[in-house]
């Protein structure tokens, strides 16, 4: 898949410069256990997803969960590792980025969309992004 990006409507930022996907079970599972760290400006998304585990790993994040309309319904910052956080409300998917990349902003009711040189053929689990 080509290089995504993930912006924000409200601020028409890109909140994530180079978006990964995780699809399928156990790209899901193993997430971003064991990595090091997440680069400045990545993100992490699991689809679909309404809770996540910090499980094994070495850093903390910020989980984004968001709705089947790709609108931010929960932020939950500063997750240590050795966690499990559920969202209140029905999420669709969960957007994992480093708690401290300062450059990334959400609010609840935030609007997200990809962007990029895949945008226009995305496989079906990313089609809730698509924006218009």
């Amino acid at each position: 898949m080509s290089q995504l990006a993930l912006l924000n409507d409200r601020t028409g930022d890109v909140v994530v410069s180079n978006l990964n996907v995780a699809d399928n079970f156990f790209a899901r599972f193993v997430g971003l256990q064991f990595r090091p760290r997440l680069a400045h400006g990545t993100g992490l998304l699991l689809v679909p997803c309404p809770s996540i585990h910090t499980f094994c790993m070495r850093f903390a994040i910020d989980a984004v969960f968001l709705s089947r309309e790709g609108r931010v319904v929960q932020v939950t910052s500063g997750v240590q590792p050795w966690r499990f956080v559920v969202c209140r409300e029905k999420a669709h998917a969960v957007l994992e980025v480093a708690s401290n990349d300062s450059s990334v902003t959400f609010k609840v009711g935030d609007h997200l969309r990809v962007d990029g040189d895949g945008a226009r053929c995305l496989p079906k689990s990313l089609q809730f992004l698509a924006g218009g």
